[in-house]
């Protein structure tokens, strides 16, 4: 606590859930009381307004003022002020929100807006979605105040936030929103501006490099997946028959949580199910035999490498491990062979389809970067294995 002078502490499941404080949430705070230190409670829910937080902080005992509480709703007001002045905008959003905005000065209108802007709206209707799906049509810009798929409320339940309201939007549009909230800096540098804090001098107790509170409830979860993980890993050295491990991640799986099966990704899923068939159904063609018999012969570490660069490495160690004669260089071969093209690690593919999900609109940057740092610890790592044969 020494070296900070500013915290920012987020509220919805991290101070307190609903009307309940979390243990140990007071006496923090207190603690920065004693230690003259600086908080502001930062917060991505944009359906309250300002003072409806203040009263719910202060009814729980939480010391707190208008100079110490953060709306995205504020952030977004501030934004467009500073990006968007005199822009009229369409909002889907509470009273609450509306309130907020018109604090300042946002022209808000259901009459051909220049921006559509989204916020955590409990009193969604279809009739909303479908203006801002029109005036997005008509060449609107769209903004949102926080990427957050659901929001926790008490009895271990979520129901649905921002991020999700605008997922049915974007799908029918084709756009996606610019989010003002975090983990976008943008809200950051705002309040960073509003309190003339330098970055290195604010500690954020919602970043997943500070502070991460799990709720108690799922602790039991994540202690049963942790089992069924390591039953994986054992399945894999062959001490567990996999059918009985499949079966028990599935019923487990059921039971505790059978939304999992949701969201699971099946295209990627059927990608790594294709490449092993192939890899096994190929390598029984007897002319194919021949040819991998030929072309290993003394080559392992090399055509394993080039082959991971086509079919992924686990793949190719699959394809090529029955022709080879020095396993030693063979795995060397496929372990290297996981640098180069994006494909050459199933784990480089699973990476970027979740980075295209939350970086869209820089995948060409990632693809480039990830790309040529690839081949450059490729080539390094080559090398490397070379200059040690000879040694």
């Amino acid at each position: 606590l020494k070296n900070k002078r500013f915290f920012l502490l987020d509220m919805d499941g991290t101070i307190y859930l609903d009307n309940e404080l979390f243990d140990g949430s007071l006496d923090f705070i207190n603690t920065l009381i004693k230690k003259n230190i600086n908080y502001v409670f930062l917060t991505n829910n944009s359906s309250s307004s300002l003072e409806n937080y203040l009263n719910k902080l202060n009814k729980l005992g939480v010391p707190a003022t208008k100079r110490s509480v953060f709306t995205s709703g504020m952030a977004m007001g501030m934004y467009l002020n500073e990006n968007y002045p005199s822009k009229s905008i369409y909002l889907v959003g509470t009273k609450s929100l509306e309130i907020e905005l018109t604090k300042y000065n946002i022209n808000i209108t259901d009459k051909n807006p220049d921006i559509v802007v989204v916020g955590f709206d409990r009193e969604l209707n279809y009739t909303k979605l479908e203006k801002a799906c029109e005036f997005l049509d008509n060449g609107a810009i769209f903004l949102a105040t926080n990427p957050d798929y659901v929001c926790p409320i008490a009895g271990k339940r979520y129901i649905p936030d921002c991020g999700s309201i605008c997922d049915m939007i974007t799908n029918a549009t084709g756009k996606k929103p610019v989010y003002i909230g975090k983990p976008s800096p943008m809200m950051i540098n705002i309040l960073q501006k509003q309190y003339n804090i330098p970055k290195e001098k604010i500690e954020n107790l919602f970043s997943t490099n500070n502070l991460i509170y799990i709720p108690k409830e799922n602790f039991k979860s994540i202690l049963i997946f942790s089992i069924l993980f390591l039953c994986s890993i054992l399945t894999v050295l062959n001490i567990i028959p996999y059918q009985i491990v499949l079966f028990l991640v599935l019923i487990i799986t059921l039971i505790i949580n059978k939304n999992l099966f949701t969201k699971a990704d099946y295209t990627l899923l059927l990608t790594f199910v294709c490449f092993f068939i192939f890899t096994n159904n190929i390598s029984n063609i007897e002319s194919i035999k021949n040819f991998l018999v030929n072309l290993i012969h003394n080559k392992d570490f090399f055509v394993s490498l080039i082959t991971s660069q086509i079919i992924s490495n686990v793949p190719a160690a699959l394809l090529l491990q029955p022709f080879s004669t020095n396993l030693t260089e063979l795995l060397l071969g496929v372990n290297i062979g996981g640098l180069g093209t994006l494909i050459a690690s199933l784990a480089s593919l699973i990476s970027f389809k979740i980075y295209s999900k939350e970086k869209e609109l820089k995948l060409k940057q990632f693809f480039i970067t990830f790309t040529l740092l690839n081949i450059i610890f490729l080539i390094l790592l080559i090398l490397f294995h070379l200059v040690q044969k000879i040694f």
